[in-house]
């Protein structure tokens, strides 16, 4: 079904994601749009969480949040329901992420609010036969349509059997390897490496300032091929 290495390209990339949120969350940070056009790739193959525009702050306890807002796709079902919810749909976006590594396919492909609401409510993703049962355990636990059933809320996400080879400790202080090299060759002028129409700049917030953000230069092809 996969290769080994694209297996293992994955399972890193979702490991570190989930760390970033398992971060956010200790903090009481909801991100809530959680998406691989969200996900930065330095130099190195380690991955980032950027873009807290639909971020919620302040969720200590049992503090709850409600709204819809995010990207269709990647939406939990509570949130499309505009139910309450605390950290649940985070992790459901990241199921959808780690759906679309392992099969490069949505697994929800409505193509309207209304429309999705009903798929993402009602039907199940399709995973091909030959997928690893492990991973497929693992998409299946952060794609419960049930907030508190969920894994990592009602499971530790660590404790799974598709992560029992993650070394955590390392992988919190940034000391793990990733299983790939990153084919970036950072001497290269920006616009050398990124077409018009993957610039979107933003205004700064003070005239004449220009935000720069080290080792984040360009989008890494990596994640269209795998």
């Amino acid at each position: 079904f996969q290769s080994n290495f694209a297996f293992l390209f994955y399972r890193f990339i979702v490991a570190e994601i989930a760390c970033g949120l398992e971060f956010l969350h200790s903090n009481g940070i909801l991100h809530r749009d959680l998406k691989p056009d969200n996900i930065l790739m330095d130099e190195e193959g380690h991955v980032r969480i950027a873009d807290y525009g639909l971020a919620v702050g302040g969720l200590w306890d049992d503090k709850r949040t409600t709204g819809v807002a995010g990207t269709r796709g990647f939406m939990a079902p509570e949130v499309v329901n505009n139910d309450f919810y605390q950290f649940e749909p985070d992790w459901f976006s990241l199921g959808v992420i780690t759906y679309i590594l392992a099969t490069k396919h949505m697994p929800f492909r409505s193509m309207t609010f209304d429309e999705y609401r009903r798929e993402v409510n009602f039907s199940h993703p399709n995973y091909p036969p030959d997928m690893d049962p492990d991973l497929a355990d693992f998409i299946k636990g952060l794609l419960c349509k049930y907030p508190e059933e969920r894994l990592g809320i009602s499971e530790d996400i660590r404790s799974h059997i598709f992560m029992e080879s993650i070394d955590w400790e390392e992988l919190e202080e940034g000391k793990a390897s990733p299983p790939f090299q990153v084919d970036m060759p950072m001497d290269m002028e920006i616009d050398d490496r990124l077409s018009p129409s993957a610039i979107m700049p933003k205004p700064s917030k003070n005239p004449g300032e220009e935000i720069y953000l080290p080792k984040f230069t360009y989008i890494n092809s990596m994640w269209a091929r795998m």
